[in-house]
């Protein structure tokens, strides 16, 4: 009854959808219990089976899913090459891509090339890599104040329903306070293990989004 209790309080506006983890039988239906439950932005995970040990699904499905017409979404692509695919998600309906920055290549590039095609500009970072070393990446880099959005990863990135990383907690407040030092405007997105129980602990910690799949469709 506590997490039923807990669901009917969360301020879904707040929540972005795995569409990876909807009914893909009946994806229309999955959308429209995200609409019905007063969903904004709908989370596109993109695996292409190298960077990460899954594959998900391509640009012809996302683009009959754009054709719902009622969302905003956000490209979490999880790729090796995302420079062939962004372009391919230049949508108005489209407002973030994201990339990782593990893929080390190619960086400053890739959001140069988001930020041109008028989409704002995410990068994501796994579990094992510290909030620090991107920082420091973005600022010799000269990228901190072109991010629009750091998703930080609670899980391994590839399978959807595992169990959020308690020791990736510190990390979002870190991505807070230094987000308020510097007066800065990016949005801080967090995907992985989160549920109606554990997501009031990680937005009272500073997260502006939560990317939830199983625990939301299932």
């Amino acid at each position: 009854m506590l997490e039923k209790e807990k669901s009917k309080e969360i301020d879904f506006s707040k929540i972005c959808p795995s569409i990876f983890a909807a009914n893909f039988l009946n994806l229309k239906e999955s959308l429209n219990y995200a609409k019905y439950k007063g969903v904004k932005l709908i989370h596109l995970d993109i695996m292409d089976g190298h960077f990460v040990p899954n594959i998900s699904f391509g640009p012809k499905i996302c683009e009959d899913i754009l054709s719902y017409n009622y969302f905003n979404f956000d490209a979490h692509l999880m790729i090796e090459n995302p420079e062939k695919f962004i372009p391919k998600f230049m949508n108005p309906s489209i407002s973030y891509i994201t990339i990782h920055y593990e893929i080390k290549k190619n960086i400053v590039e890739l959001i140069n090339q988001i930020k041109l095609s008028k989409v704002k500009a995410g990068i994501s970072i796994k579990p094992k890599t510290s909030f620090e070393e991107l920082i420091n990446f973005l600022k010799e880099s000269d990228l901190l104040h072109k991010i629009d959005l750091i998703l930080i990863m609670s899980v391994e990135p590839g399978f959807s329903g595992q169990k959020f990383i308690d020791e990736v907690m510190p990390k979002i407040k870190k991505a807070y306070d230094f987000k308020i030092k510097n007066n800065l405007n990016y949005i801080i997105q967090v995907d992985g293990g989160i549920n109606f129980n554990n997501c009031y602990q990680i937005l009272d910690n500073g997260a502006d989004l939560l990317v939830m799949g199983a625990n939301f469709f299932k």
